[in-house]
C-alpha cells in the first residue's frame, strides 16, 4: 500500500473544515440557541470611527410650562467646531416646535449658547449652558428658560370714554434716547382696538413713555409737564396707562359750580341740565348746548366740551341755571379760540336758591 503525503496547508484546510463541520453538527444536534454576533462599531471609509453621542435640550417659558419655538442656538465643540440650529431646520434634529437635537457628536466638552430667542420673548438669563457628549450617549443640556418681553399699554379716548385711534407714542430709555415709537393700529401695535396701544419692549429697561402726537382731529386733554410718564419693567412685566383724555378741535368747555371750594379750588356742581348758547359773529346759527345733553361730549355732569365749527372768538351765555339754582353771573363771557385748538372759558357760578321758610 502507497501512503499518501498532505502538505501541511491542505493539512490546515482540511482541519478547518472539520472543525467548522463538528461545529454546525453539534449545533444542529441540540436545541442550545447560537450565541448572537457582537455589533461592531461603525466606521467611514478610511477606518475612523463614526462619533455616536447626541445632545438635546428645550427652550421653555418662566415655569418652564410650555415650549417656546423659534429659538436659535450655537453650538460649540471640540477643536472650536460650530453648529448653528434654528428650531425644526436642519440639523436640528426634532421636529418638536421647542426642542432641539443634535446627532453625531464626537465625545468631549461642548458649549450650547441661545444667540436668538423665541418671537415676543427675551434670551434667558443664562444663556450659554456647559455640556459633555459622550459615546453612544444621548445629553440633556440644561434648560433655556425665557421670560415675555416687557409691555406697556396705552389708552386714548374721548370725555365720553369712547375709543379714539389714531395717537402715536413714544418710548425712551433712561437716557432719553428713542427706544421705539408706535402709532395706533400701525405695525409697532400689537394690539389691534381702536384707541389701544400695546408695545413690546426688548429688553428688560426703566425709561419713560411719551404721548407724541394725538388722533387726527383731537388734542391731548392732559398738559405738557403730564405727557411723559416713567416706568421700570423686566421680563414677564407690563405697565398700564391711561386712558389719556384726548379733546376734538377747535372746542371749548367750561365748569359750574356753587361757589364752594375743595382742595383743588372750585368743587364742580354735580346737578344736570343747565343750557348754553355758543354764538360767533361769522356764524349764522347758534349751538345750543344742555349739561350732559345735546351737544355736550363731556361725561362728567356741570362739566361742558363743546365742538365748535370753526377757529374764532365765541360767546357763551348760560339761559337756563341747574333745577335749584340761580343763574350764573356773570352770565355770559366770552372764550378765545383762534388757536383752533381747545380752550377752557373757566367757572360759571351758579349760587344755591334760598329756601323760603313758612
Amino acid at each position: 500500500m502507497r501512503s499518501t503525503l498532505l502538505s501541511p496547508s491542505r493539512t490546515l484546510r482540511l482541519s478547518a473544515l472539520a472543525l467548522v463541520g463538528a461545529t454546525l453538527l453539534s449545533a444542529c444536534g441540540t436545541d442550545e440557541p447560537v450565541a448572537p454576533k457582537s455589533v461592531e462599531v461603525p466606521t467611514a471609509a478610511n477606518g475612523a470611527r463614526i462619533p455616536a453621542g447626541t445632545l438635546i435640550w428645550k427652550a421653555m417659558n418662566t415655569g418652564k410650562v410650555m415650549l417656546l419655538g423659534g429659538a436659535t442656538f450655537k453650538v460649540k465643540g471640540p477643536a472650536n467646531t460650530t453648529w448653528t440650529l434654528t428650531d425644526n431646520v436642519l440639523p436640528d434634529g426634532d421636529p418638536v416646535s421647542g426642542q432641539f437635537k443634535l446627532a453625531g457628536l464626537s465625545p468631549g466638552s461642548y458649549e450650547v449658547c441661545e444667540i436668538i430667542a423665541p418671537p415676543d420673548y427675551l434670551l434667558p438669563e443664562w444663556a450659554c449652558h456647559p455640556t459633555v457628549v459622550y459615546d453612544n450617549t444621548t445629553t440633556l443640556v440644561e434648560t433655556f428658560v425665557s421670560k415675555r418681553k416687557p409691555v406697556i399699554v396705552v389708552w386714548f379716548q374721548d370725555l365720553m370714554k369712547n375709543p379714539v385711534v389714531g395717537a402715536t407714542i413714544i418710548v425712551k430709555d433712561s437716557l432719553g434716547n428713542q427706544i421705539l415709537i408706535a402709532t395706533d393700529n400701525a405695525w409697532q401695535d400689537h394690539d389691534a382696538t381702536a384707541g389701544k396701544i400695546v408695545v413690546k419692549l426688548p429688553a428688560a429697561m426703566k425709561g419713560s413713555m411719551c404721548m407724541f402726537t394725538p388722533p387726527v382731529g383731537y388734542i391731548f386733554g392732559y398738559p405738557p409737564d403730564k405727557l411723559c410718564m416713567p416706568f421700570a419693567l423686566a421680563g414677564d412685566m407690563g405697565a398700564g396707562f391711561g386712558p389719556y383724555p384726548v379733546l376734538p378741535i377747535p372746542s371749548a368747555s367750561w365748569s359750574l359750580t356753587n361757589g364752594s371750594l375743595g382742595n383743588l379750588g372750585y368743587t364742580v356742581l354735580g346737578v344736570p341740565g343747565a343750557t348754553f348758547k355758543v354764538t360767533n359773529p361769522k356764524l349764522f346759527s347758534s349751538i345750543d348746548v344742555v349739561d350732559n345733553g345735546a351737544n355736550d361730549l363731556d361725561a362728567t355732569v356741570g362739566k361742558v366740551l363743546v365742538k365748535l365749527p370753526m377757529a374764532g372768538t365765541y360767546n357763551l351765555c348760560e339761559v337756563l341755571p341747574p333745577v335749584g339754582y340761580l343763574s350764573a353771573t356773570p352770565a355770559c363771557r366770552k372764550v378765545d379760540v383762534t388757536s383752533g385748538l381747545s380752550t377752557n372759558a373757566g367757572w360759571f357760578i351758579n349760587p344755591e336758591k334760598p329756601v323760603i321758610s313758612s
